[in-house]
């Protein structure tokens, strides 16, 4: 049995909110379409506003060096 999607609680813009990863939530619902279209797609579909209904966090990407 797959476990329910983590929802965090996140402070932004100084305001506590609850929050998922819209990439484990595309996990969760085991979504076969590429993530970028399927979430860009859903974006526009439903009106999501930016920094409203979404806000975008990139993770710092850092080389490993090879030993």
């Amino acid at each position: 049995m797959k476990d329910l999607i983590n929802i965090e609680t996140k402070s932004i813009n100084d305001v506590l909110i609850q929050t998922v990863n819209a990439r484990d939530l595309d996990a969760f619902l085991e979504i076969k379409q590429d993530f970028s279209r399927w979430i860009k797609k859903r974006i526009l579909d439903y009106g999501f506003v930016k920094n409203k209904d979404f806000t975008r966090f990139h993770k710092k990407w850092k080389p490993t060096t090879l030993l």
